[in-house]
């Protein structure tokens, strides 16, 4: 699984049945293939299990030889052996041996936010006129059917996350309601961390698979979520904690790869607020995570869902951030060009390949090009 990831990136699926069907056309059936609804495989007989295990081992050993070839070809065999394996090692001693996690730091943070989240939903009543249940998608509707602007946008159909994103980005009362519900996402996301946590660490089990743009994720819990609110200087395992996505380490790769000095000058300048200039879009939004966004390549309607602002200010948005740093992008679109042209991205003599970068598929090759700048920055 690793070796085809490292070879393809972004296929759908890397488990042995697809990958052996893609590289040496072999079907290799699956769990659920040879046991039915209700049964374990202690319910198979033993010659068919015999047959089972016999094939998967068959396949895993051609397509070892397969991809010994393929990693040659591509230039990445000690790359991956010397790095990709390793890691593969580290994640399974850190799932036995724990993460070493500041977990008095954690809830101070996780504290803090449920503070910001009970004077949202204080907020959110003075906005509606009246108190109810925030958490439920039902009352929220009820609500918001009683609001004439919000009636005849919300139809007949039970409300859903989607649908609440999109009115956020026109209406004030349900931005403010998506606002709070990702402020309790991210309490309840390191609640999960303080509750995991023995001794001052935490035990994930991590996935080297999940994202094509190369991140680690984990679960039980979650340490890798962009938008969960876990600062990586909590995380006292070096090894993790240079992992963890982090929007300061991004920019500062962005500065140094494209000389932009306008944006030394404006990020030395202010920490957090740095884009300089009349940038009335900007207004009460991350300019880092802004910035980190259309760098990647963030389309105009995902920054509307993300920021939860309309068409036109997303528009403003993009032009106003561009326009100030046109080494910066002038550098990625220069990079993203040399991705596709190549079918791979090279950075301090590492590759990371992309099947979806030669392909006809516009979406899919532009899906590509986000993942060649998202694994470059670490994002």
């Amino acid at each position: 699984m690793l070796a085809a990831q490292e070879c393809f990136g972004d296929w759908d699926f890397f488990n042995l049945g697809a990958v052996a069907k893609k590289l040496i056309g072999q079907d290799v059936k699956r769990y659920r293939d040879i046991v039915d609804e209700g049964q374990t495989l202690q319910d198979i007989p033993f010659k068919d299990l015999v047959e089972h295990g016999c094939a998967d081992a068959d396949a895993a050993l051609r397509l070892y030889g397969r991809l010994r070839v393929l990693l040659k070809e591509k230039g990445i065999d000690n790359q991956f052996a010397n790095e990709v394996m390793p890691l593969m090692r580290l994640l399974g001693d850190k799932e036995l041996g724990g993460v070493r996690v500041n977990i008095s730091s954690i809830v101070s943070t996780k504290d803090a936010l449920a503070d910001v989240a009970g004077r949202a939903k204080v907020s959110i009543f003075t906005k509606a006129g009246k108190q109810f249940d925030v958490d439920s998608m039902k009352e929220i509707a009820t609500v918001f059917l009683t609001i004439d602007s919000l009636r005849a946008l919300i139809g007949r159909q039970p409300l859903r996350q989607g649908q609440l994103e999109q009115l956020a980005q026109r209406n004030e009362l349900a931005r403010a309601v998506v606002q709070y519900k990702r402020l309790q996402k991210q309490v309840r996301q390191l609640d999960a961390i303080c509750k995991s946590g023995r001794n001052g660490k935490v035990f994930p089990l991590f996935n080297q698979m999940k994202a094509a743009h190369g991140s680690i994720s984990s679960t039980d819990p979650s340490l890798f979520e962009l938008e969960g609110g876990l600062q990586a200087s909590v995380v006292l395992d070096k090894d993790i904690r240079e992992r963890i996505p982090d929007e300061n380490r991004a920019l500062e790769t962005l500065q140094q790869l494209t000389g932009d000095r306008a944006l030394g000058k404006d990020r030395q300048a202010s920490k957090n607020e740095f884009i300089g200039g009349e940038q009335p879009a900007l207004v009460g939004l991350s300019h880092g995570e802004v910035l980190v966004s259309l760098a990647i390549g963030t389309s105009n309607a995902a920054l509307c869902k993300r920021f939860l602002i309309d068409a036109r200010r997303a528009s403003d948005l993009r032009e106003g951030v561009t326009g100030r740093y046109p080494k910066l992008f002038t550098w990625i679109e220069e990079y993203r060009r040399n991705v596709v042209s190549s079918g791979f991205a090279l950075s301090a003599g590492r590759r990371k390949y992309w099947d979806g970068l030669r392909s006809s598929n516009i979406d899919r090759r532009n899906r590509a090009q986000r993942s060649a700048v998202r694994w470059l920055i670490g994002m």
